[in-house]
């Protein structure tokens, strides 16, 4: 099974580099942070590689369901077949904003767009929860910081009691933007970024927390110990193929991190960097 996580930063201008195509055969499911968009486009522009469902999910509101239309999207590939499942968690606070969605393969059991004890940003659209037969998924697109940094510190404390609770019922897979960078390896300039948000001290401190508490494992760095490969560049950095020069900041701010029992089955983890939909780079996992 291949799961694939990527920030697509806006599915439209995604759209435009081709992400659909990459998407149809990219795994077996597939999490999308940053959708920005109402839930009748996203269904609209990944229309070639969904099943058209005859019935809503009903604990889903409408503004929150993403239904495939029944208009392709210009440009579509007719010749594709249909594959995924579409389900959608779109931020009602305002337009254009977060949003996350998850296609796949095999439809759950149960979706949720809330954590267990999440009381905070539930109208930004930041977390999917699926529970399959034998693993909970978690799609989850963590606040950035910067001036609403004291907002993302105290989601960050419910992010870690809702993925605890959890994963008491069933092992985890986590998948998402978490828009932190763990150890030094995980960014270009430890020194200097430490004093920008997504590497702060108490930032990475949270992240070794969500680790320990919830018994997960970071599959990149279990399987690329020393690795300083990253997932999070500018555009220019990308257009201009900075290979870690100063002005080049660098972050491996996405993941997916696995309950610890899941280990065994874990075969690989790496992150896709041509070619590129967004400034965030495509990860995946293989699990048998």
């Amino acid at each position: 099974m291949r799961i694939v996580s990527l920030n697509i930063n806006g599915i439209r201008a995604a759209a435009t580099r081709g992400v659909v195509d990459f998407l149809k055969t990219a795994g077996d499911i597939i999490c999308l942070q940053e959708t920005k968009a109402k839930a009748e486009v996203v269904a609209e522009v990944l229309q070639p590689i969904i099943i058209q469902e005859k019935e809503q999910i009903g604990m889903f509101a409408e503004k929150n369901v993403g239904a495939a239309s029944p208009c392709s999207p210009r440009g579509s590939h007719s010749d594709a077949t249909p594959a995924f499942h579409l389900y959608q968690n779109i931020a009602t606070s305002r337009a254009g904003y977060s949003g996350v969605a998850v296609l796949t393969k095999e439809k759950p059991i149960s979706v949720s767009l809330v954590l267990p004890h999440q009381t905070l940003l539930q109208n930004e659209g930041r977390i999917l929860v699926l529970e399959y037969e034998k693993f909970i998924l978690v799609n989850a697109y963590v606040p950035h910081g910067g001036s609403r940094q004291e907002v993302k510190d105290k989601f960050f404390e419910e992010f870690i009691a809702g993925i605890s609770e959890l994963e008491k019922k069933k092992p985890i897979i986590l998948a998402g933007d978490i828009n932190v960078a763990h150890t030094e390896l995980d960014c270009s300039h430890p020194k200097v970024m430490s004093k920008l948000t997504g590497f702060f001290p108490h930032e990475r401190e949270y992240f070794g927390r969500l680790l320990e508490t919830c018994n997960l494992v970071d599959t990149f760095r279990h399987l690329n110990p020393e690795s300083k490969k990253h997932t999070w560049s500018s555009y220019r950095t990308k257009e201009l193929n900075y290979q870690g020069g100063y002005n080049a900041f660098l972050y491996r701010i996405d993941y997916i991190l696995i309950s610890e029992v899941l280990k065994e089955k874990l075969k690989e983890s790496d992150s896709i960097h041509k070619p590129y939909y967004s400034d965030h780079y495509a990860l995946y996992i293989d699990l048998e």
